[in-house]
């Protein structure tokens, strides 16, 4: 169906760094993935936490931005010398409404405002406990926030206040051409209510809305959203070992609460194609779409995976834990749009099982099909660790990409690790801290990756820029604080 996007859509997409320079993010990833295979044969150096990384991957200097060190906030986060970061919102700081600040902070977006300042909708994955805001559509904890952020100077937090509450476990999401975030509850459980909905919340609400779950967009273990603007279509994945790639058609776009349908991905020529494994980088497969009769089967007969197994049985596609999800859109001089690409992260998925990414590319004559490329493949923790957050830099189409997993495979425990790489100081011995490390890595048009952000306590969450991409926010999900970075971006590849 066609979507006609109204004036102030379009002004909200030039808003929205998360919607921009999207066809730029195929060349780096497809050059990361070639270059990663030449790693395999060519000149090896061991470094710390075992990189296996050699000229073909690493940008000498970290791409000029030099070593990554101990930051203004101490060895809670490293960063180059030059950047700053400043904590926005932890856990337990008072909101308006004067209640604490929930953990677990964790899928995140960034909307520019008309009045200039900046709006970061954030997810709480928590369960349990009691709603922190009025509204709630459950006796639970999770929910999201909303951060009021002036960028001017230094950078000010300006308010803290939530924006839905009593979900259980929102873990990902995505913006909205028109100005929300999509909360996903990764859960399948019922308490008081059914839960594993997407609930919707619009960027400019300034007390928590009303939470009425989006049911006719299905009910599983929810991960993240992406959204094509022309058509208004969401494509969503599915964390669980075996899950499946959703896409939601509504029935008026724009307009989500009117219903719509439910379909799964499903490769032409092949029921029940499994992409776990098997698979080669650069190929390309036809997709068409089946429905999904019941995108919200009666508790009766609820068991967490109804709609996989329906749309598996129905010819539909294997995934390996569906994770980040990000929609890629390039215009015009004129703001207009000229092309679409969803991707998506299977953390989990390839030979390695180290993770994937993905490229579905729409196909505007024929809305009833596409094409599905796989783009990068990890062969080992080494080189990149379950990908998960992808996202790209506003200006440069450098791309980002968060780590969901560990820094290097435990079996190097004990080993001699000399030399120093990706910023960090060269250690002795490899030991279980180092393994703990998780990563924010770039990766440039041509396929060289370097480290621009690395902590020790638990996976970064919710990357984001902001629309003009002086501003790099984060979350770390064990610390429960939302990190807002700046500094000399022109010294490397996001000032190029």
């Amino acid at each position: 169906m066609p979507f006609a996007m109204p004036t102030d859509r379009r002004s909200f997409l030039q808003r929205s760094a998360y919607f921009i320079a999207g066809a730029a993010a195929a060349g780096p990833l497809s050059a990361l993935a070639a270059n990663a295979a030449h790693a395999q044969t060519g000149p090896v150096t061991v470094g710390p936490l075992g990189l296996h990384l050699d000229e073909a991957l690493q940008l000498s200097d970290n791409g000029g931005y030099g070593p990554l060190q101990p930051s203004n906030l101490g060895e809670e986060l490293y960063l180059p010398e030059g950047f700053t970061a400043t904590r926005l919102s932890p856990a337990g700081t008072t909101m308006s409404n004067g209640v604490p600040v929930p953990g677990a902070h964790d899928g995140m977006a960034c909307f520019g405002m008309p009045d200039g300042t900046l709006r970061l909708v954030r997810n709480h994955e928590t369960s349990g406990g009691s709603p922190f805001g009025a509204n709630a559509y459950d006796t639970q904890l999770g929910g999201t926030t909303t951060i009021v952020f002036d960028p001017e100077g230094d950078g000010v937090e300006l308010s803290t206040h939530p924006s839905v509450t009593g979900l259980i476990r929102p873990c990902g999401g995505g913006p909205t051409p028109w100005g929300s975030w999509l909360a996903c509850e990764e859960t399948t459980a019922t308490t008081g209510k059914p839960h594993g909905y997407v609930f919707e919340v619009p960027a400019a609400a300034d007390a928590p809305v009303d939470p009425v779950p989006v049911v006719a967009m299905g009910r599983f273990n929810h991960e993240a959203v992406a959204v094509d603007p022309r058509s208004g279509d969401v494509y969503e994945t599915e964390d669980s070992g075996t899950s499946g790639i959703y896409r939601f058609r509504p029935t008026e776009p724009g307009n989500l609460a009117a219903g719509g349908e439910l379909l799964m991905l499903k490769v032409v020529g092949t029921d029940g194609y499994d992409t776990r494994t098997g698979q080669v980088v650069g190929s390309r497969l036809g997709v068409e779409w089946v429905p999904i009769t019941d995108p919200d089967p009666d508790e009766s007969i609820w068991h967490g995976k109804n709609l996989y197994e329906e749309g598996v049985a129905s010819g539909g596609a294997t995934f390996a834990r569906g994770e980040g999800a990000w929609t890629g859109v390039t215009t015009d001089v004129a703001g207009d749009i000229v092309d679409v690409t969803i991707w998506f992260a299977c953390t989990s998925g390839g030979d390695a099982g180290e993770g994937q990414v993905w490229a579905y590319h729409p196909d505007v004559a024929d809305p009833e099909h596409g094409t599905l490329e796989l783009v990068f493949e990890s062969p080992g923790n080494h080189v990149l660790g379950h990908p998960d957050n992808i996202t790209v830099h506003p200006v440069s189409g450098v791309v980002t990409v968060c780590e969901d997993g560990g820094g290097a495979p435990l079996s190097l425990a004990g080993e001699g690790l000399p030399g120093s790489t990706n910023g960090i100081p060269g250690e002795a011995t490899y030991n279980e801290t180092l393994a703990r490390r998780q990563r924010v890595h770039g990766v440039t048009a041509d396929g060289r990756i370097f480290s621009f952000a690395h902590q020790f306590a638990s996976e970064f969450a919710g990357a984001c820029w902001s629309p003009d991409g002086k501003w790099f926010f984060v979350n770390i999900q064990g610390n429960a604080t939302t990190y807002a970075i700046t500094g000399p971006w022109e010294k490397g590849p996001f000032g190029r």
